[in-house]
């Protein structure tokens, strides 16, 4: 059987969340107004503090306001949004690792709950295999506020990598998990290893308390 190495995105390969840096940069260019701004940051707020796990609503809120124009303009301001916002924030200390683990023979598998096309991005920067984020439903030719499937966060990413791990004949207990976040507990335990980078308090306790590796860059 194959063995992979699951990473997420936002807090882990990227010392940012994604969509704030996007919200930020929309705010920037005078394309989101203030009180979708307040929305977004404290959602954000209340999800790193561990007081918030589901995203839904918030993204409600966000995805629908994205119809704002074309599909093809939002998706290149994402590419800018990208270049400007997120890119610097990369956790390129990473790259080595996961370079390590390709060698090993490890799938590099990205998973997280921000936009397909950031985690497109993010998987070309640290050559990832494959890469699984919230894809948008276009309608005629613009985003409505609809997307593909489940949001992979919490429980969600943990069934989608048991579906994912039997269709490709992975190993889960052969595989190793990487996050920051206690929402992504799930994960971490359904994986043979976990690896806890730049984790949360609540992550860095239960690391703690169950000898995972615990990365800091």
């Amino acid at each position: 059987m194959k063995k992979a190495a699951f990473f997420d995105v936002d807090g882990t390969l990227v010392a940012c969340q994604s969509q704030k840096k996007f919200s930020d940069f929309l705010f920037s260019e005078k394309i989101l107004g203030v009180f979708h701004i307040l929305v977004i940051s404290c959602w954000f707020a209340g999800y790193r503090l561990g007081l918030l796990r589901s995203s839904i609503g918030m993204r409600r809120v966000f995805y629908r306001f994205l119809s704002f124009d074309s599909a093809e303009r939002v998706n290149n301001l994402m590419i800018k949004a990208y270049q400007d916002l997120i890119r610097p924030a990369l956790n390129l200390f990473l790259k080595e690792r996961i370079l390590g683990l390709k060698k090993q023979g490890y799938l590099i598998v990205l998973l997280s709950g921000t936009l397909q096309q950031f985690c497109n991005l993010i998987a070309d920067e640290f050559g990832a295999d494959q890469a699984f984020g919230t894809r948008l439903i276009v309608e005629d030719g613009h985003f409505r506020g609809k997307w593909e499937g489940d949001i992979l966060e919490g429980e969600a990413k943990a069934r989608f990598v048991k579906k994912y791990s039997k269709a490709n004949d992975i190993s889960l207990e052969q595989s190793i998990a990487y996050s920051d976040s206690s929402a992504d507990l799930p994960l971490l335990e359904i994986c043979g290893s976990s690896v806890a980078v730049n984790p949360d308090p609540a992550l860095k306790t239960i690391a703690q308390s169950r000898s995972w590796e615990i990365l800091n860059g």
